[in-house]
């Protein structure tokens, strides 16, 4: 894809006797995928003379001029044949082939979390997101599913990029609402895959009691936080009542359609709602009060939201270890190197539940090796 698509646009520019091949690529991202973990100011300087900044194996498998002219020419997509709809159109066909793949490796588990992940950009784009109270505050905003499962949690399922109402998201579900029509496309997936009684949990954007009726509807689990003004349906004490207790209290009420809301007294008022879990039983945790621990009790679909719900944010946590350092002067650049990123940590994760037992770096310290010794570059000697 890369190969093809980079000399498809590269010979559009009149670049002639130029064409990059398939070992030129492995080594760009071998390279790509080095920077993640031998950082440097300044990309250059892999290749600069300095004894303290130069990369013997960087400088042996591709000239610089050569990863500079790969750079500026890298692309995945026709450019006559974008969709003016899509505004993620330049990288849509990588996204389709990650998702495609994603899902056919995918380790079959059930409990699953959807929520959101960012990519980080600071130039100019009309899908640029700023989240208060992320790690990464500016970027792109993806949609994510991923298993949530102790042994493999941080899988990514299933990714797609937000672009407001153009989000590649089917019309049917979006009568539900943004947040809710991301989690039942996400159910769909899961159900195309493999029919299993799923268990989806998800943060409060995105729980709505219509949201888990249609989810008990295709026998898919599902357990969220709540808002406050989504829980009409339900009678329970208000917020103010439940400050008023001792910590440790929780009241619960259902639905016509077996919906389970649950408040808790935490450090704050908890609202969960669930179609499958129950508040018994009742589980023990500690907590610091007044400097001294004290043994509060906690409901069962509390606690499993609490061991469930880290998928995507393992995700995260995994990727930002090694990201790619190199960064591209073009907009799509860093959904690029995010992808590659991705593939690495699932890869990983494949790896482990093969028996394998290297850590992420080592995992990633292997795949760049192996790209950039098994594909050098030959040079042709200049004029003498």
């Amino acid at each position: 894809m890369f190969v093809k698509y980079s000399n498809l646009y590269a010979s559009k520019k009149n670049v002639l006797n130029s064409t990059i091949t398939e070992a030129e690529m492995k080594a760009f991202f071998g390279i790509l995928i080095l920077s993640g973990y031998v950082q440097l100011p300044s990309r250059r300087m892999f290749w600069d003379n300095s004894k303290d900044t130069h990369n013997e194996v960087v400088s042996s498998a591709m000239s610089r001029d050569r990863f500079e002219f790969i750079m500026s020419n890298l692309h995945c997509c026709d450019n006559s044949k974008l969709s003016q709809q899509d505004r993620f159109a330049k990288v849509r066909p990588l996204f389709e082939a990650i998702n495609r793949n994603f899902q056919l490796f995918c380790p079959v588990r059930a409990a699953h979390s959807v929520d959101e992940s960012m990519v980080p950009y600071f130039g100019r784009h009309g899908c640029k997101q700023f989240i208060k109270g992320k790690p990464i505050r500016y970027g792109f905003k993806i949609w994510m599913g991923a298993i949530s499962s102790s042994d493999c949690a941080g899988y990514c399922v299933w990714l797609e990029p937000y672009q407001g109402s153009n989000t590649q998201i089917p019309t049917m579900y979006k009568l539900f609402g943004l947040g809710p029509s991301v989690v039942l496309h996400y159910s769909t997936v899961l159900r195309q895959m493999l029919s299993l009684p799923y268990h989806i949990f998800f943060d409060n954007f995105f729980t709505t009691v219509p949201l888990l009726e249609e989810l008990l509807r295709h026998n898919i689990r599902g357990t969220g936080t709540v808002r406050e003004n989504r829980m009409s349906k339900c009678t329970v004490q208000s917020k103010t009542d439940m400050k008023k207790t001792t910590r440790g209290t929780y009241d619960y009420g259902s639905t016509e359609y077996k919906v389970l809301i649950v408040k808790w007294n935490d450090n704050n008022i908890v609202n969960v709602a669930t179609n499958n879990l129950q508040v018994h039983p009742i589980h023990h945790v500690s907590r610091l009060q007044k400097r001294k621990k004290i043994t509060v009790d906690q409901p069962q679909c509390i606690k499993a939201y609490n061991a469930f719900m880290g998928g995507v944010d393992r995700c995260d946590e995994n990727i930002s270890y090694y990201r790619t350092s190199i960064r591209g002067k073009k907009w799509y650049s860093c959904l690029i190197f995010y992808l590659l990123d991705l593939s690495i940590q699932n890869s990983w994760h494949l790896h482990r539940l093969q028996g394998g037992s290297m850590d992420q770096l080592t995992f990633r310290r292997q795949i760049a090796m192996t790209l950039l010794e098994t594909n050098r570059v030959s040079r042709k000697r200049g004029r003498p």
